[in-house]
């Protein structure tokens, strides 16, 4: 087998470093893809819930939590459409998930507090 000379060997550690950059650059413009995908169908799903279409609002931040299970976000504004469509039974539902998918985040459990809350003030007749 031939010994590489320093040219080749350059070569080499040049094209690993062109090849490394490369598949670096892919990774940021993944992440950055996937973050401005959620934050257009973010912007979607509020347009969904002002126009009171809440079918789509729901698809929508569902597509949100498939991309990024963690998306504390969704899931409070999941719940708070199920509110606006008046079914609270339906925000607890989203709200455990959430609870869930982001280990207990605080946001997510302070919503899902309030929406019991309510649940029950209501059921007492309040």
């Amino acid at each position: 087998m031939k010994k590489l000379n320093k040219f080749q060997r350059l070569l080499i550690a040049i094209m690993g470093t062109v090849v490394l950059l490369g598949l670096l650059s892919l990774t940021f413009l993944n992440k950055h893809n996937s973050h401005m995908r959620i934050r257009a169908l973010m912007r979607e799903a509020r347009i969904h819930t002002q126009e009171e279409d809440y079918g789509e609002a729901f698809e929508t931040y569902r597509l949100v939590i498939s991309l990024n299970k963690k998306y504390v976000q969704a899931y409070v504004l999941l719940a708070e459409a199920a509110i606006a469509n008046e079914d609270p039974e339906e925000a607890l539902f989203f709200l455990r998930q959430g609870l869930d998918a982001t280990n207990d985040d605080e946001r997510v459990r302070v919503a899902y507090n309030e929406v019991l809350r309510e649940i029950r003030l209501e059921e007492e007749g309040y």
